[in-house]
């Protein structure tokens, strides 16, 4: 399936980012731009979630080869339980890094 996103419409239609729901903590903090909208009653009551979403990018800048090649590292844990932040509870996402 291909999901295809009018995206200067969503602008029109919800300025201000009307789309984003920073006080969710979970992937439904996009719920709007997703197939069923968790703010909708309608559809709120086909929605299960285990909680995944908001994973958070650790700072690995002091790791040696960061140090050694002079950039910044982030490592994006998809998979643990961090305080202040959500996961993927089913552990089928991986560890990604990132640098710049």
């Amino acid at each position: 399936m291909e999901i295809i996103m009018d995206l200067e419409r969503l602008l029109r239609d919800r300025p201000g980012q009307a789309w984003f729901n920073p006080r969710r903590r979970d992937m439904w903090r996009y719920g709007s731009l997703l197939a069923l909208d968790i703010d909708d009653p309608d559809d709120a009551r086909h929605i299960v979630s285990l909680g995944e979403g908001f994973t958070p990018v650790l700072d690995y800048s002091d790791h040696p080869v960061a140090k050694s090649g002079g950039f910044r590292l982030g490592v994006k844990d998809e998979g643990m339980p961090h305080p202040g932040f959500g996961r993927n509870p089913t552990l089928s996402s991986s560890r990604t890094a990132a640098w710049r």
